[in-house]
């Protein structure tokens, strides 16, 4: 099965016109029992795609957290899947939305495809100029020196002033949503893998919505709240 067979599944429509996953037995199904892992998040595991290893495949986890929150029960009782489905079709959602605005931040997005984990989300590997896997922010900031954070956190500066110019209301600034790559000139660069909360607020008295003012006051202090804790883990090994 080729590529771009699997790919052909990718929808542009918006949630409500996107087909169940099984709604359609005859579509391509990419088989995930060999890829190799990558890492994991909450509510999903990150694969190599076995047919292009610079592609990552984002799939519901096979084991997820047990301390699923109502909002994820929620989310099975109404649509019927797994969390981690909703998950990626979310972030995909949110990249149709702002992934032109945010390209020099994130890597580029393919879209969803059926697997035999379920619906899984496609996007680039993040990979250092030797080859290596990048890192995610939470371990270079062990290891990261004074000279090295100020650098890297003018890279964070771009980003915040884009999400506030653009009013883009990315409140969920977590450290582990970001991997550090090493560039061909020597330079790191963040990269946000994580676009989700972009389309799924997290709030639940979701006062912020109710201005523009509110919700840039907010995010404000979330990006302000973020560059404390980088300043405060910058070089601490434990």
């Amino acid at each position: 099965m080729k590529l771009t067979e699997t790919m052909a599944t990718v929808a542009r429509a918006s949630d409500k016109e996107r087909s169940a996953p099984g709604e359609h037995p005859g579509a391509p199904v990419l088989d995930l029992e060999q890829a190799a892992w990558l890492g994991r998040g909450w509510k999903r595991d990150c694969l190599v795609h076995p047919e292009d290893p610079n592609l990552c495949i984002k799939v519901p986890a096979a084991d997820p957290h047990e301390s699923s929150s109502w909002r994820d029960r929620l989310t099975v009782w109404r649509h019927g899947e797994k969390s981690g489905e909703h998950h990626n079709r979310r972030e995909w959602q949110a990249y149709e939305t702002h992934g032109e605005i945010l390209a020099p931040f994130i890597p580029r997005y393919h879209g969803l495809i059926e697997t035999s984990r379920g619906t899984a989300l496609v996007i680039d590997t993040v990979r250092n100029r030797d080859g290596s896997p990048a890192v995610q922010l939470t371990e270079w900031l062990k290891t990261g020196t004074p000279e090295r954070g100020r650098a890297l956190l003018a890279r964070f500066e771009a980003l915040f002033d884009v999400l506030l110019r653009h009013d883009i209301w990315l409140m969920d600034l977590n450290l582990r949503n970001f991997l550090i790559e090493t560039c061909a000139d020597g330079s790191e660069r963040p990269l946000l893998v994580d676009l989700k909360r972009l389309a799924d607020n997290k709030e639940i008295l979701q006062l912020s919505g109710w201005s523009v003012a509110l919700k840039r006051r907010k995010l404000k202090r979330r990006i302000a709240t973020f560059k404390e804790k980088f300043r405060t883990r910058l070089g601490k090994s434990s």
